[in-house]
């Protein structure tokens, strides 16, 4: 991995007395403009002139700091729309920063914008630069996200897009982190159809949220190990939860689907051993349209260790009135926690002294 130094950068600035690099070309661009008795042309060629001298000297002596390379390649695309020299600074910079991911990941990204400027015209050059990137770090599947993260921001380059995403599934397919990112995307809308091998954009967000839950449930039927797929459980019930929290649900047909889903997916990840979260569990229970005393019931017998579920269990019968289930849950509660157990004494002598009183003296 590449590490940045600023400090030698820092020091460069501030010799110059400037806010950064690109202030520093502002600067440039300025001294240029007053330059007197100067055409147009030659007032930009001045500045260019400059800003190419500072950058080449940049170079020189900071090559240590893979930064650098980024901000000059990143002024000559965005600020000069040259990409060949943009793709000389960083091709100079991996001279030095071989390993660097994240100036290939710039080099990268500026390869996306290109094709997108070119309606597409360079493709086989993003393509090249992808698979040669992919090729490189082999099995780093975070990698693989961050090139997907680039690929995906721009609308015009489906094709790349459609690459970095099946050669996502194919490579990781026994990963829940595979299927939980191609989870997300067809959630935001980019859905994959894996027989056919294509991607498409579909602006309805109901048709996302059912890809997004197709695609949890079919990563739950893959063979993975144990451990793994115990995580994708998580991950599909943390989704699940985050979109039912979200302003999608004002619509009716998805408000229903969701209750649905959640109702089917978290009965299924407790028989399956796989809701191991007490927050969960007390999410299921406030939200369902079954019996809520048997979720905590399940729920305490999973995770017995539990404070907040043993407070929550309790709590739900002495609201309901059932002070005889209230003291049983209390103490099999006692019993479970020991020295954990002073929040349930707490929760039964204020239930006590509120309704009781008498008693509680």
């Amino acid at each position: 991995m590449c590490t940045v130094r600023h400090d030698k950068i820092d020091l460069f600035i501030k010799e110059h007395n400037i806010i950064n690099i690109t202030e520093l070309m502002k600067i440039e661009k300025m001294k240029s403009d007053r330059v007197v008795g100067t055409v147009p042309q030659t007032t930009e060629t001045l500045f260019i002139t400059k800003c190419s001298n500072m950058l080449d000297t940049l170079m020189s002596r900071y090559h240590s700091d893979p930064e650098v390379y980024i901000t000059a390649a990143k002024y000559e695309f965005d600020d000069r729309n040259d990409v060949e020299a943009a793709r000389k600074y960083f091709s100079e910079g991996l001279k030095y920063h071989t390993n660097c991911k994240n100036l290939y990941a710039e080099e990268f990204w500026v390869e996306v914008q290109h094709l997108e400027k070119t309606a597409g015209a360079s493709l086989p050059i993003a393509i090249g630069k992808y698979k040669n990137l992919i090729k490189r770090f082999e099995g780093d599947i975070e990698f693989h996200f961050i090139l997907l993260d680039r690929a995906i921001k721009l609308s015009v380059v489906r094709e790349l897009q459609c690459n970095v995403v099946r050669d996502m599934v194919k490579k990781y397919k026994h990963s829940e982190l595979m299927w939980q990112k191609l989870a997300k995307i067809h959630f935001d809308g980019f859905i994959y159809h894996q027989e056919t091998e294509q991607l498409h954009y579909d602006k309805n967000y109901t048709n996302g949220i059912r890809n997004c839950i197709k695609t949890y449930e079919d990563g739950l039927k893959e063979n993975l190990p144990p451990k793994n797929k115990h995580k994708l459980w998580n991950f599909y019930i943390d989704h699940i939860i985050e979109i039912r929290k979200s302003y999608r649900m004002k619509k009716e047909t998805i408000r229903n689907f969701m209750n649905e889903t959640m109702e089917r997916a978290f009965k299924k990840a407790h028989n399956n051993k796989a809701l191991l979260k007490p927050e969960h569990y007390i999410y299921w229970a406030k939200n369902t349209n079954i019996d809520c005393r048997r979720i905590l019931r399940k729920a305490v017998e999973v995770i017995e260790d539990s404070v907040e579920l043993w407070v929550y269990l309790i709590s739900y019968y002495l609201t309901y009135d059932s002070l005889e289930m209230g003291i049983e849950a209390f103490q099999a509660g006692v019993r479970a926690l020991t020295s954990k157990s002073m929040p349930l004494w707490e929760t039964l002598i204020l239930y006590m002294a509120n309704t009781h009183p008498k008693l509680v003296k």
